[in-house]
């Protein structure tokens, strides 16, 4: 059940970083400048908490957390992997090396 869950904070991410991606470009666009007003904020706040200030993204906590209770042990293997990278093996079935 809570590998389940955890594949549903994986598809929240996975929205969260396309978000952040496109939003990029309706940013630019100069009618939305509200919406870029908000999102510049956030990637601001994104950007000094992640990487200036090293906190650990939330989601990624909640996703570690939920795997850690369906398989105790193995969320420090886990920890350093790139998100995305494990996300499509996950998914597609992929065999790892």
């Amino acid at each position: 059940m809570y590998t389940e869950l955890a594949r549903i904070v994986h598809y929240v991410h996975l929205l969260i970083i396309v978000f952040g991606i496109c939003g990029f470009f309706v940013a630019i666009i100069p009618k939305f400048y509200r919406f870029r007003a908000i999102y510049f904020t956030f990637l601001l706040m994104t950007v000094l908490s992640q990487v200036i200030c090293s906190w650990r993204c939330p989601i990624v906590l909640l996703e570690m957390y939920l795997f850690e209770i369906e398989h105790p042990g193995t969320v420090n293997d886990a920890y350093y992997k790139p998100f995305i990278v494990e996300f499509l093996k996950s998914s597609f079935k992929c065999q790892t090396t």
